[in-house]
């Protein structure tokens, strides 16, 4: 209950009036975390880990960087980068 009172209850605008990219991902989150068994955190593990993915993105910068030393070996062009 502590844990969805405290962090839970945010609202997820942002300064100009739309919902910030990773929200829908946080209330996902959020949700399990108020409904998941006390003892038992790993059942959110997969919305944690899609939270922070969202707000970080390491894993789509390293499966870019395998892409590029793959284009390297072949001696293509790689695909541009989009950061968000």
């Amino acid at each position: 209950f502590l844990f969805y009172f405290l962090f839970c209850t945010m609202d997820g605008w942002t300064i100009n009036g739309k919902s910030s990219r990773c929200y829908q991902f946080w209330k996902e989150y959020c949700y399990c975390a108020s409904q998941a068994d006390r003892l038992n955190e790993s059942q959110c593990h997969l919305y944690k880990e899609d939270y922070f993915e969202c707000l970080n993105g390491s894993k789509e910068r390293e499966r870019f960087y395998k892409i590029l030393e793959h284009a390297a070996e072949r001696k293509i062009a790689p695909p541009p980068f989009t950061d968000h």
